[in-house]
């Protein structure tokens, strides 16, 4: 990005706030489609919006790991750690510090295996876990998707 560009911006959003350029550090614009959500199709049995397919599938990995804990025996002789990881930004690489990108689930994975595995020697409980790891991923192309 040129220089120009990001000073304008930074100018832009410093006249908004009411105070420096230099009070700035840095800027993440996070913007989202305002288009509102409709129905379609021959009888409207379809629902037209954006982020469907990140909160249906959010909704079900959540909804998954709930129902596979649902009584105490379903816990009682289990060894793995079960999590459902969901990310953001995507779309732009995952590179935010809320993304796939950022370090947050391994520093979480390592944080949960260093304190339930203190006691083992050899092989990392993290480095066990990554290993054994099953990784579940839905990826559905837009249909719009040029």
């Amino acid at each position: 990005m040129s220089h120009i560009v990001k000073w304008n911006r930074t100018k832009i959003l410093s006249d908004e706030l009411g105070c420096s350029i230099y009070d700035i550090a840095s800027i993440e614009l996070n913007i989202c489609d305002t288009q509102p959500s409709c129905l379609g199709g021959g009888n409207n049995e379809f629902i037209y919006s954006g982020r469907l397919d990140n909160l249906a599938s959010s909704y079900c990995a959540l909804r998954a790991l709930v129902d596979s804990c649902k009584s105490p025996e379903d816990l009682s002789s289990e060894h793995a750690i079960r999590m459902v990881a969901l990310f953001d930004n995507e779309e732009v690489g995952s590179d935010s510090y809320q993304g796939a990108g950022a370090p947050t689930m391994f520093q979480a994975m390592r944080r949960i295996t260093g304190c339930l595995a203190h006691h083992y020697v050899g092989e990392g409980a993290f480095e066990r876990a990554i290993r054994q790891s099953f990784l579940g991923m839905p990826y559905v192309e837009p249909y719009n998707f040029q």
